[in-house]
């Protein structure tokens, strides 16, 4: 009778950071290919910026604390066949393969509206959009001006929108924009 082996698969992250400012780590570093080259076989994936370097990978662990330990140790010993630099760690970081598809499932940027779709929130028509952006200083600026349209964060404009006074009908107009004020 074969046993059931009580082992998971994890994701870990290992992270080296250096030390000095004066150090750095160009990105076409050669010897981060060679760094890719040895994690390949745990399904490793390699990130590096000018004063780090790190290694996501799939280890075969009892649980979280032997999945850092087995991780580090295929980071370590990648990391010196590589060349690079004895950085210390500063990041070590586990979760199960299920953990991280629901992690990777989760949208990182909020949800975005544009121009239509704040009117359409507002129960407004473009055009009252417009007027409403000039006439109310506090209304959210946008994330982005492209070229198509401003871009908000939705959680923005629904936020203003539910502390905005709105009157039904039009808006009076001012003693000085009526005729009769124009004498």
């Amino acid at each position: 009778m074969a046993t059931k082996s009580l082992k998971n698969w994890w994701s870990v992250l290992i992270e080296a950071r250096s030390d000095s400012p004066a150090e750095s780590l160009a990105l076409d570093d050669e010897r981060l290919d060679y760094l890719v080259d040895a994690v390949a076989a745990d399904d490793g994936i390699v990130a590096a910026g000018d004063y780090r370097y790190s290694v996501r990978l799939s280890v075969e662990a009892l649980d979280p604390l032997d999945a850092l330990e087995r991780g580090k140790d295929v980071f370590c010993k990648a990391a010196a066949n590589a060349g690079l630099p004895d950085w210390p760690i500063v990041r070590l970081e586990t979760m199960t393969h299920d953990e991280q598809d629901d992690e990777l499932a989760t949208p990182v940027l909020p949800e975005l509206l544009g121009t239509g779709e704040v009117a359409a929130v507002l129960g407004v028509s473009r055009q009252r959009l417009a007027e409403i952006r000039r006439a109310k200083p506090d209304f959210p600026p946008p994330l982005v001006d492209l070229s198509a349209t401003p871009v908000w964060a939705r959680a923005a404009v629904t936020s203003w929108s539910d502390s905005w006074d709105r009157r039904p009908g039009r808006p009076k107009r001012s003693e000085a924009s009526s005729p009769e004020g124009r004498k």
